[in-house]
């Protein structure tokens, strides 16, 4: 699996806004939001369930790679110093196991 995150949910409905005016679907606000927040805890809790994992910062234009898990392994990471407050705070145990790393 691949998970692409962003800094915050007001960059998300950004985005989503564009794809509206481009003709692509719309997401109401407090499903943005709830989306946003379930999504990282979702993987957050269930990362195990697959056999890999990619988490990618999308936030800025250059996409950054932030961790990658295979069978519950981490495999590659940047140090936990360089991930980002949403990593950290929003995905606990996968930040648990890069700190170990």
């Amino acid at each position: 699996m691949i998970f692409f995150g962003l800094d915050n949910p007001s960059l998300s409905a950004n985005r989503v806004l564009i794809r509206a005016n481009e003709g692509g679907h719309s997401v109401d606000s407090l499903t943005l939001r709830e989306n946003f927040y379930g999504n990282l805890r979702q993987v957050n809790d269930r990362f195990t369930l697959f056999d890999s994992l990619k988490v990618v910062d999308t936030s800025e234009t250059d996409h950054k790679d932030l961790v990658a898990i295979e069978n519950g392994h981490i495999i590659d990471a940047l140090p936990i110093h360089e991930q980002p407050d949403w990593l950290l705070v929003h995905m606990p145990t996968i930040a648990a196991k890069i700190r170990k790393e």
